[in-house]
């Protein structure tokens, strides 16, 4: 990356960016040097703007005058610079539509605008204007806003002459009540946005105990307009000067809609304020998380879903076969697939253990805290608000080749991988425990009652005991591996289990639509496995439902609740199911009582209680909620938990992935926005009128000469509306309402047919 900057008030800010980096400073585009865009576009530029001048001085928000010019920035005082930083509280976002940012830095200065910052197709930055100055770029709004240009030539129509690599993809939506398609930008370019967001919101520090942010405002609420459904507003705004954060032009103006419907909003939002959560392992060919978005992220977890409900072995969310209750779902892939950390958190308890008679025991847990901000009574602290993530059915480390790829276990042993020598093994643990106590996890380094573990961190790892601890580890980071599970010996099947739970309802009081669709089901908190609740009932049995006569209670068969995961007619039904955020006690918890469960449960009757004691002490070594466990963990004492669906829980949190924010602006009623449009437009007619009679080589009266100027500084028309609206003519055509993007080359304009004009509407209404 290097010690590339960018320059405030003529300051250097660093940023960390892999794309090149090109400033004012160091002979690039410049807005101060108009002439270097080419002589025509010079030249149209002087006609416009005889001065030569396409931006003007500031004015900061305690009344400061910012104006100084760039050759004598050395004389911003600290006391300017402080009310400079705290005026640009906004960076408004537009598109170019040109084939370069060198084309766009020239259409610019032929019309006698300009902006602050521009990103090409591969992600180059170039910094044309201090922000110290005002870009005429953005109306009302560009007193207070840094203006940035992406690069995209927007039109389908010029995708084949588009330079970017590998080609973009096509999207449409509705901005300020117009259905629009557009081509997408490149993720060179995300990456180099946010990399500019974080360098202006990212604390310096200056001296050894002295940090300070570039733009504090701005980095206290570095997020776009957003409803109080959580969802990116797609019209203007109502007060548009007024917003504090990172929003499109189509935000400040009813005539505008870049930066488009292709801009992921969020990806920006992850990128800024924290690590992008990650699917728990890849499906073969299959992205993750970070490179998903729009519907190819919706396919992508139709794979999951699929893969999930789609296996009649089980492994379902939330019942089991045996309608016992199910906290997880299985992922059916390959024994020894990398299994990944689905979100940044701590690891707080891991086992490592050879297989067993149903398949693997080993596991990772990991604690992971909410990043939505907590309201704080005076004087109490915040109460963290945590949710674990758990990995079971991990296929057993061994050797250094396995051992070195899984960070965790090189944090856990310090790089000694070589198993305990035998003076490590002289006890048996065993020797005088009773049966069912035999196969009961050691926790080291807490207190087991049935079993000691010698207190070294060797011995109980490769023992396959329980260990307690705390390790850091990232979105993404692998795990482990993953193993193998069956209901028997003999009926094994490559897979690992996944579940998210909590202590407490994680979705109960966040922001307004955080949680909205999650439909909440509580089960009994007694120590029953057993699901006896209808709204998890009623859908699998309808009117198949068969009654225990003596007992009263639904019981289900196993072929039942085959058929409604199985079925693709069960679709709907099947959704709500992913939905649900089910309370009972933890199925690994070491107080529940299964002899109770076996008794109601279809297909568990035993012949004998020998018979059932064989069973349980096949399930015994996959119990490892136990009181230590759970204390140390910051589980609840009586193990009963809040569980999600996992892969509904992490499109969730990337749909509202926000980082604490919340409903922060209001958007325009449809009267302001035909008021604005009306403005708008005439301001814009205005502006023509004037630059006619500058063509004409007319003098201009001192009214219109000072009319014209203060117009001209509150511009915000780098391409005329309807040059750079895509729908027209056959654009409309191809509206499909069930799509939101297509991949290149999949999207194809029909010709327009004779008489089919009384179609075209470039003010669609979706």
């Amino acid at each position: 990356m290097g010690d590339k900057v960018i320059y405030l008030a003529g300051r250097p800010i660093p940023i960390r960016c892999d794309a090149a980096v090109h400033t004012y400073m160091d002979g690039g585009m410049s807005f101060y040097n108009p002439q270097t865009a080419g002589v025509s576009d010079y030249g149209n530029m002087m006609m416009r703007r005889p001065s030569g001048r396409v931006y003007s001085n500031r004015r900061g928000v305690r009344g400061a005058r910012h104006n100084l010019d760039m050759n004598t920035f050395a004389k911003v005082s600290t006391e300017e610079f402080d009310e400079l930083r705290d005026t640009l509280f906004q960076v408004v976002l537009h598109h170019d539509v040109t084939f370069s940012s060198e084309d766009c830095f020239g259409v610019l200065v032929s019309r006698g605008l300009s902006t602050h910052f521009l990103i090409n197709h591969d992600g180059t930055l170039h910094e044309a204007l201090d922000p110290y100055h005002s870009a005429w770029a953005t109306g009302d709004n560009n007193n207070n806003c840094i203006s940035l240009d992406l690069n995209n030539p927007v039109k389908l129509e010029l995708a084949d002459k588009d330079p970017a690599n590998p080609p973009r993809q096509v999207f449409q939506g509705n901005i300020n009540r117009s259905m629009k398609v557009m081509l997408g930008y490149t993720e060179a370019q995300y990456a180099t946005f946010i990399a500019l967001l974080r360098a202006l919101i990212t604390p310096l520090k200056l001296e050894a105990k002295f940090y300070w942010i570039p733009l504090p405002v701005l980095g206290g609420s570095c997020f776009p307009p957003m409803n109080a459904e959580g969802e990116v507003i797609t019209r203007m705004l109502a007060n548009s000067t007024e917003f504090v954060g990172f929003l499109g032009h189509y935000h400040c103006s009813a005539n505008k809609w870049d930066p488009g419907p292709a801009f992921d909003w969020m990806k920006v939002l992850a990128g800024v304020h924290g690590e992008r959560n990650s699917f728990p392992v890849l499906m073969a060919g299959g992205k993750n998380l970070p490179d998903l978005m729009g519907q190819g992220l919706t396919d992508e977890l139709n794979r999951f879903y699929d893969n999930i409900e789609g296996d009649e072995t089980g492994g379902w969310y939330p019942i089991g076969a045996n309608q016992t209750w199910h906290s997880g779902v299985h992922l059916h892939i390959d024994e020894g697939t990398p299994v990944y950390a689905m979100s940044k958190g701590t690891i707080v308890a891991i086992r490592n253990v050879n297989r067993v008679d149903l398949g693997d025991a080993s596991f990772v847990l990991i604690r992971h805290e909410m990043a939505e901000e907590a309201v704080v009574v005076e004087g109490e602290e915040a109460e963290p608000k945590y949710w674990f993530s758990l990995y079971m059915h991990l296929h057993k480390l061994r050797g250094a080749d396995e051992l070195t790829t899984v960070p965790w276990v090189n944090t856990l042993l310090g790089g000694d991988f070589n198993a305990p020598t035998t003076d490590d093994y002289s006890f048996d643990t065993d020797a005088n425990a009773f049966p069912r106590e035999k196969r009961n996890p050691i926790v080291a380094d807490g207190i087991s009652p049935t079993k000691f573990a010698k207190e070294t961190k060797l011995k109980p790892f490769y023992d396959g005991d329980i260990i307690l601890v705390e390790i850091p580890v990232a979105s993404g980071e692998k795990i482990g591996v993953s193993g193998v599970f069956g209901q028997s010996e003999w009926s094994q099947e490559p897979q690992v289990h996944v579940e998210v739970i909590s202590g407490k309802n994680v979705f109960g009081d966040l922001r307004p639509g955080a949680g909205r669709e999650w439909i909440l089901v509580e089960g009994d908190l007694d120590n029953n496995s057993l699901v006896d609740i209808e709204k998890v009932l009623s859908p699998i049995a309808k009117s198949a439902v068969s009654f225990d006569g003596e007992k009263k209670e639904r019981v289900l068969k196993t072929s039942e609740i085959q058929t409604f995961f199985v079925d693709g007619s069960t679709e709907t039904a099947r959704t709500a199911f992913r939905k649900m955020i089910c309370v009972h006690r933890s199925e690994w918890s070491s107080t529940m009582d299964w002899s109770k469960t076996a008794t109601s449960a279809v297909g568990w009757q035993w012949e004998t209680q020998e018979a059932f004691s064989r069973w349980l002490m096949t399930w015994i070594p996959f119990r490892w909620m136990t009181a230590e466990v759970a204390a140390h963990a910051a589980l609840p004492e009586d193990h009963q938990v809040f569980t999600y669906h996992p892969l509904t829980f992490l499109d969730t949190l990337n749909k509202s992935y926000t980082g604490g924010g919340q409903a922060n602006a209001e958007e325009a009623s449809d009267e302001q926005l035909s008021e604005a449009e009306a403005a708008e437009e005439e301001a814009m007619n205005r502006v023509a009128e004037i630059s006619s009679k500058i063509s004409a080589g007319e003098t201009l009266t001192e009214e219109e000469q000072v009319e014209y100027d203060e117009l001209y500084a509150q511009m915000d028309a780098h391409m005329g509306s309807n040059e750079a609206d895509v729908l027209n003519d056959d654009m409309l055509f191809n509206y499909d309402g069930s799509f939101d993007s297509w991949e290149p080359g999949e999207w194809d304009p029909p010709k327009k047919k004779k008489g089919d004009e009384s179609m075209m509407d470039d003010s669609y209404d979706e």
